[in-house]
């Protein structure tokens, strides 16, 4: 009812920039967001042949969908001083997700990444047990705040970019807008591998989820 709305200009969004230079796996994000993606029995939408991974076994399986995203980690041979090709998160407030990370003795040097190309060196801290009576002495010891972020959640992955990413559904998403959130991380399809435990067999060919998308909610 305000009077302002009359001089304002409502702007879309519609260029997935991180798909920007790969228009089909942003057309079909798109559809997936949307809910207009071709679906089987009203709800299963089909994973496209080169972003899928088949399932055998879970422990092949998985396997298999490490070794489609994660490049293997490359060391020259010092002791004291390794890279680590992988990508990283902090446990503390520091947002830390660059490969070609330098671990140097006493510290951590790497890329903060909502800073490109700014580099950070982390140092080793202090951790200790609460102050309780559950041991009979006092533990204490170094470590650096970091950690192989090899997996996260769907929800965490949100408003992320990730390079390479593998998405593994042991269970169909339950929520609206998941498997969009969780396909949209990546910027092509080459670089998104999806393995997905199959609930259900179709005649078609091909490898089948669940969507949940609730239209009654999307705007126009």
């Amino acid at each position: 009812m305000s009077p302002l709305w009359a001089s304002v200009k409502r702007l879309r969004l519609n260029i997935n920039m991180r798909a920007v230079n790969d228009p089909c796996f942003s057309d079909f994000l798109l559809r997936v967001g949307d809910g207009k993606e071709e679906t089987l029995d009203e709800s299963f939408i089909r994973i496209p042949d080169n972003m899928s991974i088949p399932y055998t076994k879970k422990t092949n399986s998985v396997d298999a969908l490490i070794d489609a995203i994660f490049p293997s980690l490359e060391s020259n041979g010092a002791d004291s001083k390794f890279i680590i090709s992988r990508a990283i998160f902090s446990t503390k407030n520091e947002s830390v997700d660059e490969i070609n990370n330098k671990l140097i003795e006493r510290f951590f040097e790497t890329t903060i990444g909502q800073h490109a190309g700014k580099r950070v060196f982390l140092p080793r801290i202090p951790l200790c047990p609460s102050d309780d009576d559950m041991f009979p002495f006092k533990l204490k010891r170094k470590q650096f705040p970091i950690q192989l972020s090899f997996s996260m959640t769907i929800n965490k992955a949100q408003e992320q970019t990730i390079p390479n990413v593998g998405v593994y559904l042991p269970e169909s998403v339950s929520s609206h807008g998941q498997l969009y959130v969780v396909f949209s991380r990546g910027i092509s399809r080459v670089n998104t591998k999806v393995l997905v435990k199959p609930e259900r067999t179709f005649d078609n060919d091909g490898i089948y989820t669940l969507k949940v998308v609730y239209k009654e909610v999307l705007c126009d």
